[in-house]
């Protein structure tokens, strides 16, 4: 009676262990020799420090017999608790395991308990088979089954009735799609390398933390592919993307469109080297063509836009303003086989309005129709010289001054007379002293002709050619100053109305005049790269405008008296924006700021920082400083800091928190009782 009792009681204890997972099924022959490796190291007596070699890819589990940190290749771990369990994804070779006393920083009293294979060996034996694609429909992890709070199957290691450890779990998204995930759980969420893979044929591998994708890759079902970063499961940080179509992506992302520095490969061979702002390429930039081809400067919208010069395969280039992949503005071209240069405006990829076409003289060719002339000056249609125009020879000659239609004058050609000189002119002195040569209407200066002005020891200050209407510059003209700056452009009763001024330092000016001043619309280029596009008023920012900067920032609002003031949205290279208020270049007044991490404040600004009443909220998975489980803080804000009454609420806004804050801190019991 007593054997048969005991025999009972045997079965029963076999099978709880059984259940429990405590006796392995009878592993396979790579399981063996780590099951090997474990065994020779238990039999070793308890030390410190304790090195293993390990054959193949394999989880093992690590305990010690009294708290301590845990080192493991060298790196801290962490803390770990007596008989607490931690897992390791080691791959082949030999490992180095240390704990180290907690109380005393000492390696004395802290043994290494046991280091073996953990549970689940079927598990174990796919990842060495395979560690890459997992096939988690043959995958066979032993352990407990459950289902989950969230109504997910669950079969694996549990711990407090949670998942921890290597395990499987089955379920569906809200969409309805199922999935499997098999690989690592923490305190009940997806923690360490797993694998997940939808019904639809996409699938993960690679690491998580508290359930959210970190590291790793992603494979979309119509071949697409990312390698990278992921914060809050979306493409974020550096990774690289791959499209079915063989185009490639390496650099920056957030919240899974690119953001920030990258390059883009094409399939045909083209290649882009740049910024990005929500997908598109946007800010500075080089694109290499695959025939050789290269433009460098500003992009948006995915176009040539703004400033930038494209070098041609042939020698050719062209350096100016560009407005969706076409010369637009001003700009010039240079013909590398001749040396011909067109400086002027473009539109639409064409010559158009005023423009100077030159021919060098030695090359022995003329301008188009007009024998003899290697410079025509005046207005262009459609690449043709149409409208008022001068042509000149190459001694400086006028050889012909008055109207052109489908690329020829429709005057007498040479009417000026190849060998009359502007010099030989009668000269004409105005009332400030400036003396013209050229030519005559009613004994005024009228048409093509030279204007020179003089400061009172007979120094020339400035040499005008262009046009003159009843004795003042009207039309298009050019003015040198002898300090080196210059403008190009038209005139109206003497004054400066539409062209281009540059300045001896390198910058330039591209838009309108009033009053010999900046007024009206128009971009300034800063010697520092640095670029403006929109209205002013007396030679300042004023109104609508675009400021670009070098580093890839761009404001788009308001300026007054040459800074930002009134509603405007900066854009920051590191693709974090502001909405709002702005007053003398600072952010004062209601705004909003985005962060590239996901965080979000809107509420009032002083002097660039938040100040007043706000609302802050931390994107998915972070807490806002000094409060833990914070999700969202809204109260008061002074010099930045959270700074008198406020509010916390959590991720799913429950209030945790009201009371002061003080520096960036409640100064209360957090959380509230």
């Amino acid at each position: 009676m007593k054997q048969i009792l005991f025999l009972f009681l045997f079965i029963n204890v076999f099978n709880k262990l059984y259940a429990q997972n405590v006796i392995p099924e009878k592993p396979s022959k790579s399981e063996k020799a780590i099951n090997e490796v474990a065994k020779e190291t238990i039999k070793k007596k308890p030390t410190t420090t304790t090195t293993i070699k390990v054959p193949e890819t394999a989880i093992i589990r690590v305990s010690v017999d009294a708290q301590a940190f845990l080192y493991v290749d060298g790196k801290n771990e962490g803390s770990i608790n007596k008989d607490e369990v931690k897992v390791f994804n080691l791959e082949k070779g030999e490992h180095q395991f240390k704990a180290v006393s907690q109380e005393n920083n000492s390696v004395s009293d802290v043994l290494l308990k046991k280091i073996i294979p953990s549970e689940g060996s079927k598990f174990i034996t796919l990842q060495i088979q395979n560690k890459i694609h997992v096939n988690t429909e043959t995958t066979g992890i032993k352990g407990a089954s459950t289902v989950l709070s969230d109504g997910t199957n669950y079969i694996g290691i549990l711990k407090n009735g949670i998942p921890e450890g290597p395990g499987e779990q089955k379920g569906k998204t809200g969409d309805g799609v199922s999935y499997t995930y098999s690989g690592n759980f923490k305190n009940g969420k997806r923690d360490g390398y797993g694998v997940i893979t939808w019904e639809n044929g996409d699938k993960y591998e690679g690491q998580w933390q508290d359930g959210w994708r970190t590291d790793g890759t992603f494979y979309w079902v119509d071949g697409a592919k990312y390698s990278g970063h992921f914060e809050s499961n979306k493409l974020s940080g550096h990774g690289t993307y791959f499209y079915p179509s063989g185009n490639k992506y390496e650099g920056e992302w957030t919240e899974g469109i690119k953001n920030g520095q990258g390059t883009f490969y094409y399939a045909d061979g083209d290649k882009y080297i740049g910024n990005y702002l929500n997908d598109k390429k946007s800010g500075q930039g080089t694109y290499f063509y695959s025939n050789g081809d290269k433009y460098v400067g500003n992009f948006e919208d995915d176009n040539f836009n703004g400033q930038g010069k494209k070098y041609y395969i042939n020698g050719d280039s062209y350096d100016g303003e560009w407005k969706d992949d076409n010369r637009e503005g001003y700009g010039t071209f240079i013909w590398a086989n001749d040396g011909d240069k067109y400086v002027g405006n473009w539109l639409a990829g064409k010559k158009n309005g005023q423009g100077t076409y030159t021919i060098p003289a030695s090359s022995g060719k003329h301008i188009t129709n007009c024998n003899d002339c290697i410079k025509y000056v005046g207005n262009w249609l459609n690449d043709s010289k149409d409208g008022s125009g001068t042509c000149y020879a190459a001694n400086g000659n006028i050889l012909y001054a008055g109207q052109f239609s489908d690329n020829k004058p429709t005057g007498t050609y040479a009417n000026n007379m190849s060998s009359q000189t502007i010099t030989n002119n009668t000269t004409y002195t105005f009332s400030d002293g400036s003396t013209y040569t050229g030519n005559f209407k009613n004994g005024i200066p009228n048409g093509q002709g030279e204007q020179k002005g003089t400061s009172n020891n007979g120094t020339i200050n400035y040499t005008y050619t262009g046009n003159f209407s009843e004795g003042k510059r009207n039309g298009y003209g050019e003015i040198n100053w002898s300090d080196g700056n210059r403008y190009e452009g038209q005139w109206v009763d003497g004054w400066r109305t539409n062209g281009t001024i540059y300045w001896s330092t390198g910058g330039k000016y591209i838009g309108q005049f009033e009053n010999n001043k900046l007024n009206g619309k128009g971009n300034y280029y800063y010697t520092s790269g640095d670029r403006y596009e929109g209205e002013w008023k007396n030679d300042m920012k004023s109104g609508k405008g675009t400021f670009y900067w070098t580093n890839g920032d761009k404001y788009e609002g308001n300026f007054e008296n040459d800074n930002k003031n009134g509603y405007g949205t900066y854009y920051f290279v590191s693709t974090n924006i502001y909405m709002g208020q702005w007053k003398d270049d600072n952010r004062n007044g209601e705004g909003t700021f985005y962060w590239a991490s996901g965080d979000t404040y809107v509420g009032n600004y002083v002097n660039n920082k938040k100040s007043g009443y706000g609302v802050y909220t931390a994107h998915s998975g972070i807490n806002i400083i000094n409060c833990p489980s914070c999700h969202v803080y809204k109260g008061n804000w002074a010099n930045d800091n959270m700074d008198g009454y406020g509010e916390c609420f959590d991720s799913q806004g429950k209030l945790i928190y009201s009371g002061q804050y003080s520096n960036d801190k409640p100064t209360g019991n957090y959380p509230n009782k």
